[in-house]
């Protein structure tokens, strides 16, 4: 949630904030434009604007924005009932209050006028101070003296406050006088961030491919076609210098057998590399007579932590703004990137860390030389090199021959209209975007699992187009508004896909969307003390039933401002804003049409078989599916101290959705459904504190919120599985959190013991269950952000508690031997699980983890397959991660002055510099492989990612 701020002020309201510009300068007259607030920053609608000494004036609308065309010199009036009346000069940069010598400029160029407002909000938080000081004095002290004294320091800060504006004021100051044209900002921003690996598996180093045999532990190299990782110790082993297809050093045997060189631990996880992102920004700013224009580039380029890894982008834009009343916006973007995350990078990632230590992937090379050498991953005869080339693939087979690229485009615009009266407005838009993404996925051949190879192509287009209006109209002396806003929307995407070269399979979705959402408002007075709105949401669209119509309504109370006018009550000295607010929203929700491409088919898998999946299935709509009704009702209080130093938003909200749609695996066919319904219940609170003084700046604050949810009621008494595997997976099941981790878990007897076999190993229960909820307990964030002296200093601490994870990449590493915990545990020997037998005795039985002179599969990991026990591989994901850690430096804007510049900054940034969590998977992205609904599944997911930047900002 972002932190709400709100400006600290001393005056009843500002001529303020959003920049009063020029747009039109012919002969003498001037057309103003502004917003006025009151003295907590909500707008003021229907405050009166006027040219002092004649008839001719306006009043501001429901935003409290007003534009009026004047003359160089003369005097606004703004006045409003309850308030003082209050005037200014208008002048070529800006409005100059009567009676101050501060200047509200004129400013064209956003980004100064941003700057102009916190200088000065700046002096009007100083100046507050003092104030409030002498305001006290003055109720409650008698003595002159002390009142004199205060008024002339009051006087002072303000000279000195009003000196700084007046001095950011020149430097933005239209130099070129009634010039129709002015050359505005020019900025350019160049980034460079270097990435690395932070969070990887912890893979073992000991011990060598291979199985006990005839009770010795015997290497077995890659001829072999072993896949564990069970065999002797490499301290044990040594080349015999006869150069192999797999190893220019020979082949491994028994210490004393070959020439005496030792064998040597090949690091698999080598492959990574250090990433990078280079990026440039350009963007410029100009005035045109009465229009405002912003054209702006920007170009990306990313390699991965991976070979082949990497995106390049294009991104152009351009806005036009014209009297405020006609505003375009074209956006176009394209793309390329390649082994995003996916299928083909889960399984680089899997061949990669289970490949034994006693082979060596990269056969000598570099990464970056064995991204390009064939000798890497085939033999002189042509058949491929790996550690277990029935069972196991190498990574850099799918690098240099396999193929997961994306290329994308796309462009949006949007014209908006706008048109004012004294009793209203309307607001008119039109907008589209086209867009197209082809995907081709490709596994070469000679892969585990496809060893002919299988590839596909997506074609995905969309062509979608908006158009809205927006009408309101003031009734009975402007205290009620009703306001009608209209939409229509069109939809339409066409996804081909076609595998093993076959025709393109169409999936052609069109959506046309009418909604509308007349809303009645009624403020008191326009002071804050109560304001209600009351409205309908009407849907209606070409896939739907009928027509939906949805109450909505929302009201807030601010409850001191009532007491001190009834009871000449003084809590503004203690609260600057308190206000209440209850909202009650209803809405309709459709199944999506621009959904990912290969939508959880990975249900007709089992974990055994994830070298066979492959995204070659789309989902299928049947025309039963309803839509979505969602209740949002939300209670939130907000409040100020010590002028807007201290600040407090806590919401409480209580959410129900109808219908839920879900992607599902029906009879071999993936198809939306409804499943049921949801209540989700939280709260969230934010605390914000900011001290402030002409050099030194300190914003800290602090998130917090919990999350309840519960599927309420379900269309199927039996849980219904909604992404990952065939064997464990999440689901939808009554009375418990949607998308809670199923599988299997050991067998227990009716007093919760787990239950032992004969040959002294936990038996298990092999009906899927409820092991975990994905859904944290509880967050919070702390932001802290320190400005000084032009240098400024920030860090982003996250925390998450809470949140069950399926550490499936573990459950598979421990399977092959190649984890650190098999290492640390295999020599376990005369062992008792803790337990009764199937006689209801306490067991007593000895074992040995992983027993030299047995067979594999009676191994402590190996007899539970690929997964192992789902139960036993359900982990805390609970972290606190520093996020984010930057500094920056503002050069001194006389210095940069004398280079030409306008500003010149250098900003150094980390991010997941320090992660602490007791689990030891990915927490980067715990969904498998980008999939919807996959939270808390973790299967050869991305790793979690440092990064080190260095931004350069200069503006002309």
């Amino acid at each position: 949630m972002q932190l709400i701020q709100i400006k600290r002020i001393a005056v009843i309201f500002l001529y303020l904030i959003i920049s009063i510009t020029i747009i039109y300068a012919q002969k003498e007259n001037i057309l103003v434009t502004g917003t006025m607030t009151d003295s907590s920053g909500e707008a003021i609608p229907g405050l009166s604007v006027t040219i002092d000494g004649t008839t001719e004036g306006t009043i501001t609308d429901v935003e409290g924005n007003y534009q009026i065309k004047a003359p160089l010199g003369s005097t606004l009036v703004f006045s409003f009932i309850g308030m003082k009346t209050k005037k200014a000069i208008v002048t070529r940069t800006g409005l100059n209050p009567v009676g101050s010598r501060m200047i509200i400029p004129f400013n064209h160029i956003k980004e100064d006028t941003r700057f102009v407002r916190e200088e000065e909000r700046k002096a009007l938080s100083d100046s507050a101070k003092v104030a409030d000081r002498y305001k006290y004095y003055r109720e409650y002290l008698s003595d002159s003296a002390i009142v004199e004294s205060y008024d002339r320091i009051n006087t002072t800060a303000l000279e000195i406050n009003s000196n700084r504006i007046e001095r950011q004021i020149r430097r933005y100051s239209n130099l070129y006088g009634e010039r129709n044209y002015r050359l505005g900002k020019i900025v350019v921003k160049s980034n460079f961030a270097f990435d690395r690996v932070a969070r990887l598996p912890e893979l073992q180093t000991k011990y060598a491919q291979g199985r006990p045999l005839n009770g010795l532990l015997t290497y077995q190299g890659p001829s072999t076609g072993e896949m564990f990782s069970w065999g002797p110790p490499l301290v044990n082993l040594e080349y015999d210098g006869i150069a192999t297809p797999d190893d220019v050093r020979g082949s491994l045997v028994a210490k004393g057998d070959g020439n005496g060189e030792s064998a040597i631990v090949s690091d698999p996880t080598n492959i990574f590399k250090t990433g990078f992102t280079n990026s440039y920004d350009i963007a410029s700013y100009h005035t045109l007579g009465s229009v405002y224009i912003d054209v702006g580039y920007r170009y990306l380029l990313s390699s991965g932590v991976l070979p082949g890894e990497d995106i390049q982008s294009h991104r152009f834009n351009a806005k036009l703004d014209w009297n405020d009343r006609i505003k375009a916006n074209v956006i176009y973007h394209t793309s390329k990137d390649n082994f995003r995350d996916g299928i083909m990078k889960s399984r680089i990632l899997s061949t990669t860390y289970l490949t034994p230590v006693s082979f060596d992937n990269s056969f000598g090379l570099s990464a970056k030389d064995a991204q390009r050498d064939q000798s890497v991953i085939y033999h002189p005869d042509g058949s491929i090199r790996s550690a277990s080339p029935t069972h196991l693939d190498n990574p850099y087979l799918f690098v240099q021959k396999g193929v997961d690229r994306n290329e994308h485009q796309s462009l949006l615009y949007n014209v908006d209209f706008e048109e004012n009266w004294s009793m209203g407005r309307i607001k008119a838009d039109f907008s589209g975007q086209y867009s197209e993404n082809q995907r081709e996925l490709k596994f070469p051949e000679g892969t585990v699992g496809n060893l002919g190879g299988i590839n596909s192509n997506r074609n995905d287009k969309a062509v979608n187009y908006f158009a809205g209006a927006f009408v309101e109209n003031y009734l009975f002396g402007y205290q009620f508004r009703f306001n009608i806003p209209i939409r229509a929307e069109f939809y339409n995407y066409n996804r081909e896909l076609a595998v093993n070269n076959s025709e393109f399979v169409n999936n052609k979705q069109v959506r046309n969307i009418f909604t509308a959402n007349p809303t009645l408002q009624y403020s008191r007075n326009y002071d804050d003390i109560l304001v209600a709105k009351a409205g309908l949401n009407i849907y209606a669209s070409s896939t739907s039933d009928k027509v939906y119509y949805r109450p909505n309504f929302d009201v807030s109370f601010s409850p001191f401002i009532w007491f001190d006018r009834t009871f000449y009550w003084k809590t503004q000295n203690v609260f600057q804003s308190f206000k209440l607010k209850l909202d009650y929203v209803s809405q309709v929700n459709e199944y999506i049409l621009d959904y990912r491409a290969g939508l959880n088919n990975s249900l007709a898998y089992n974990v055994a078989d994830f070298n066979r999946y492959f995204e070659d299935q789309e989902i299928n709509v049947h025309t039963s599916i309803q839509p979505e009704i969602v209740s949002k009702l939300d209670f939130s209080i907000t409040s100020s101290f010590i002028n807007g130093a201290l600040q407090s938003t806590t919401s409480f909200y209580w959410n129900r959705r109808r219908n839920c749609i879900f992607p599902v695996l029906n009879n071999d066919e993936l198809v939306f459904e409804n499943l049921g319904d949801i209540k989700v219940n939280g709260w969230e609170e934010t605390l914000s504190a900011r001290i402030l003084d002409n050099s030194f700046k300190w914003d800290v604050s602090l998130t917090m919120s919990q999350i309840k949810s519960k599927v309420s009621k379900s269309k199927y008494e039996a849980p219904v599985t909604l992404a990952g595997f065939a064997d464990v997976h999440t689901a939808f099941v009554k009375d418990h959190s949607p998308g809670v981790i199923m599988g299997n878990s050991w067998l227990r007897n009716t007093e919760g013991k787990k239950v032992i076999g004969a040959d002294g190993f936990p038996l298990v229960d092999f009906s899927p269950s409820v092991l975990g909820d994905p859904n944290p307990d509880f967050f919070t964030g702390l932001s802290n952000e320190f400005s000084v002296n032009g240098m400024e200093f920030g860090f982003t601490l996250d925390a998450v508690i809470g949140g069950d994870v399926w550490n499936g990449t573990q459950a598979t590493l421990d399977y092959y031997g190649v984890s650190q915990k098999t290492a640390d545990e295999r020599e376990i020997r005369n062992y008792i699980f803790d337990g009764v037998n199937q006689n209801g005795e306490v067991n007593n039985k000895l074992v040995s983890f992983a027993p030299d002179d047995g067979s594999v599969a009676d191994n402590r990991w190996v007899r539970y397959g690929v997964t192992g026990v789902a139960e036993d591989y359900i982990q805390d994901g609970s972290r606190l991660v520093l996020k984010e850690l930057y500094f920056t430096y503002n050069f001194n804007v006389n210095t940069v002055k004398r280079w030409g510049l306008e500003n010149l900054s250098i900003t150094a940034i980390a991010n997941n510099l320090v992660t602490l969590s007791r689990y030891k998977g990915n927490l980067a992205s715990n969904t498998l492989w980008g999939h919807s609904n996959t939270m808390g599944l973790d299967y050869f997911n991305s790793p979690q990612i440092r990064r080190y930047g260095l931004t350069l900002q200069v503006t002309f």
